[in-house]
């Protein structure tokens, strides 16, 4: 891990994943999902002074900031792998690092990246087309959208306008548990994106009268607790 994150082999992995070779793109995502599964280990005490007596609060944010700057890194060359990478499985394991990464950034940074991973995410799901063709990988973007919103609560509600297009897909995906997910997606942006939702809410109502009729009992009931936290 401390390789991955915190040498110049940083650089390395991220060009490994342009490799031409599916297994060896597959192989460098699960050597980084395993590092951020455990940067945590890498926090104070841990420091990166080089001087072995060195101690105090400006040792201990300094390991923070490195750490959560190096995770931030990774977020670009992962969204790329998310829309481009033409394997499915990279493609979902892309989407499971995004939410580690999110889950171990402070409040600040998440904010910081926003700018980042929204649009990417709008471009992908919120337009007409389907433009990700894999139900596995969609559930697996859904999941980390939610992940994503419950770590932001205070910073939702100016993504809304970006969201709601995305929910809007959601609702009428395929894939059932897409639709449940969107539903939780859907609970969360009306709890604290409320300004903009309001606003912007006439836009899911098309969506929610089809799902409204759905087949599966567990599918209406999801969109049922949805409406009502709204």
């Amino acid at each position: 891990f401390r390789r991955v994150l915190f040498r110049s082999n940083l650089d390395r992995y991220i060009v490994k994943l342009q490799d031409e070779d599916k297994a060896a793109r597959r192989a460098t995502l699960k050597t980084i999902y395993t590092a951020v599964q455990h940067a945590d280990a890498f926090r104070p005490p841990y420091r990166l002074d080089n001087d072995p007596g060195a101690q105090g609060e400006n040792s201990t944010m300094a390991s923070v900031n490195v750490v959560e700057t190096q995770l931030a890194t990774f977020i670009r060359p992962i969204l790329c792998c998310c829309k481009l990478d033409a394997s499915e499985k990279c493609r979902e394991i892309a989407y499971d690092i995004l939410g580690e990464i999110f889950d171990r950034l402070c409040s600040q940074r998440r904010a910081e990246q926003l700018a980042v991973v929204i649009p990417q995410l709008r471009s992908i799901f919120g337009s007409r087309e389907l433009n990700e063709t894999c139900e596995e990988v969609r559930l697996a973007a859904y999941k980390f959208i939610i992940r994503m919103l419950k770590n932001i609560p205070e910073h939702i509600d100016p993504c809304v306008n970006d969201l709601i297009p995305i929910c809007a897909n959601g609702l009428t995906d395929a894939f059932i548990d897409i639709k449940i997910e969107t539903c939780s997606i859907l609970c969360v942006i009306a709890q604290h994106g409320r300004q903009n939702f309001y606003n912007l809410a006439h836009h899911l109502t098309a969506s929610m009268s089809a799902t409204m009729n759905h087949a599966q009992q567990r599918v209406r009931r999801a969109l049922i607790t949805c409406v009502g936290s709204c």
